[in-house]
């Protein structure tokens, strides 16, 4: 009985972690252009990733491994806009750029997608090792 649960929250964490990798595409779009070439093709890959790639384990340490060089990437631009609100509760930003924004989102995305992907990741792992049990 417990094991239908957690297949269903598998299920759903691998539609989401799908729906992220669809956000990060869409996200890249607009700040492409202003990033180095190499973030740029790593990007691009992570993107590209088929359904089976996105829920491999060394494919989601490059995921790790491209975050750590945006969060550098995101320093050496001035950062990104802080969200502040008004005593009324009108939103304003403060500081940032309009790339660090950018870069910001691109970081959001592949964190969520990683987020989603890691426990399918994992239970895929878990089943292969149950099954070469004797």
């Amino acid at each position: 009985m417990l094991l239908k649960p957690n297949h269903i929250d598998v299920e759903k964490s691998a539609a989401k972690a799908i729906a992220c990798q669809r956000r990060l595409r869409a996200a890249l779009s607009p700040v492409r252009e202003a990033l180095p070439l190499s973030l740029r093709f790593t990007i691009d890959g992570i993107g590209k990733f088929s359904v089976d790639d996105l829920f491999m384990p060394h494919k989601l340490d490059n995921v790790d491994d491209l975050v750590q060089r945006l969060e550098v990437l995101l320093r050496d631009v001035g950062g990104a806009p802080v969200v502040h609100h008004t005593e009324e509760g009108e939103a304003y930003s403060v500081g940032g750029t309009e790339i660090g924004r950018k870069v910001e989102v691109l970081i959001d995305c592949l964190n969520a997608m990683r987020g989603h992907a890691r426990p399918v990741s994992d239970r895929i792992a878990a089943r292969a090792a149950l099954g070469r049990l004797p």
